[in-house]
């Protein structure tokens, strides 16, 4: 069995990875334009799964898309697997309700032809409002856990925050943060911090960051503070690293909050406490639960009999 994974920026190259590490042939496309016709009808892949580009969008290369997935599930007379990651969800809602296209095309996608994954439990709701059953399965990730752990020697407090996208992940509830908590270390993966109108001695924006062990290894807290999400993969990372996460959506093994400056800070100050008190430091009891339920070998094989079980 082999899989051809076709969708946006980074997504399909990242589930081919996944694919790939535990010997499950894969190949992948990120980007759907006229020079990439010959290359989908070269790849003569048994199943296809589309990620992270959401279906309806009125333009050239996203009609292509749309075509090829019609297309494919005709002539292999399988069914397509969509597998959605989050704002792509948040776009469709919008687009049915003012785009003919969009609208039209997702009745077409939500035919017996498709199948549909969402990586977050609160995203299946979403979709049933827009007229699609999914399945909830957790994206697969490398989640680079440590072989040891080391006593954090400081109360440090890790984020992300994307420059394009900071009011999503309340980038100035994060800057109230920081004022309220001079001694505490902010530091803030995603993004270069050009949005924020001042400086701060306590908050750092390191932009990019490839390798984050280090990062995850100093902080004892990390924030996930967000409007809308899919089961993200700093979360998952974090409680791998034996963080204590602080999150605005349910999720085990961490400390749901509203997104609300009051109701972080005084979240962030309670483990402060029990931090300079001895009483935490390294969260096991999350560590455990992360490689017993979403270690990335688990997570593909579970997707993999999933897809494999779509008639």
């Amino acid at each position: 069995m082999s899989y051809f994974i076709i969708g946006s920026k980074n997504w399909p190259k990242w589930l081919s990875d996944s694919f790939n590490r535990f010997g499950i042939q894969s190949n992948y496309l990120e980007y759907v334009s006229l020079s990439a016709v010959f290359k989908l009808l070269h790849f003569k892949s048994d199943t296809l799964i589309r990620v992270g580009y959401r279906v309806g969008i009125l333009k050239l290369h996203c009609i292509l898309l749309d075509l090829y997935c019609f297309a494919f599930s005709l002539i292999k007379n399988k069914k397509v697997v969509v597998y959605w990651t989050g704002s792509d969800i948040q776009r469709t809602q919008k687009a049915v309700e003012s785009s003919f296209y969009s609208s039209s095309m997702l009745k077409v996608f939500a035919g017996k032809r498709f199948s549909h994954i969402t990586a977050a439990p609160w995203l299946v709701d979403e979709l049933e409002s827009i007229g699609i059953s999914a399945k909830f399965l957790p994206f697969p990730v490398d989640l680079k856990k440590p072989c040891s752990f080391r006593k954090r020697e400081k109360f440090e407090v890790l984020t992300y925050i994307p420059d394009s996208n900071y009011s999503n992940y309340h980038g100035e509830t994060v800057i109230q943060l920081a004022k309220a908590l001079p001694d505490v270390a902010f530091k803030v993966m995603g993004g270069n911090g050009g949005w924020v109108k001042e400086h701060l001695k306590n908050l750092t924006f390191l932009g990019w960051v490839t390798d984050t062990t280090k990062l995850y290894a100093e902080s004892i807290v990390v924030l996930r503070v967000v409007e809308h999400d899919a089961m993200g993969g700093t979360v998952r990372e974090a409680l791998a690293n034996g963080c204590y996460v602080i999150y605005t959506f349910p999720h085990e093994h961490t400390i749901n909050v509203r997104p609300d400056f009051q109701d972080v800070l005084n979240n962030i100050v309670k483990l402060k406490r029990s931090y300079l008190s001895g009483d935490i430091n390294i969260n096991d009891s999350a560590v455990t639960w992360v490689n017993n339920t979403l270690d990335e070998s688990i997570l593909v094989t579970r997707l993999i009999e999933n897809i494999d079980g779509v008639k």
